[in-house]
């Protein structure tokens, strides 16, 4: 049981780490410019074919697994390449946002940036 005084410790100012700062402050940075930048980038070879799989495998879901032209319609390979992150992008994409490329970009952006800032506390664990 956590006595007055150990619950009080946990209130108090710790000193700010200016490695997290640094690392807060170009994460930032590098969001800034990539989300700006995100509708400069071209296709990838496999963009279009993905492009049209992230909405099939969302209906083969919420249809009730009824919708089956996920694996009907797709190119068999994709099948490797896991639905979920394609879900979420062709629901992010159902909000029109901006150009259907564009808001793929801009999640695979973000998705990678969150998996880089996620090693920052895992490098100090580590370290």
């Amino acid at each position: 049981m956590a006595t007055s005084a150990n619950a009080s410790q946990r209130w108090t100012k710790s000193p700010i780490d200016a490695e997290i700062v640094a690392a807060a402050a170009l994460l930032s940075a590098v969001l800034v410019v990539g989300l700006a930048t995100v509708a400069d980038y071209g296709l990838t070879v496999d963009e279009f074919n993905t492009d049209d799989y992230g909405p099939k495998a969302l209906a083969w879901y919420t249809s009730g697994f009824k919708d089956r032209s996920h694996f009907e319609t797709v190119e068999f390979s994709l099948w490797y390449y896991g639905p979920w992150f394609h879900m979420l992008t062709a629901y992010v994409q159902s909000f029109d946002f901006a150009d259907r490329i564009t808001v793929r970009h801009a999640m695979t952006f973000l998705v990678g940036l969150a998996g880089v800032a996620a090693l920052l506390p895992l490098g100090r664990l580590a370290a």
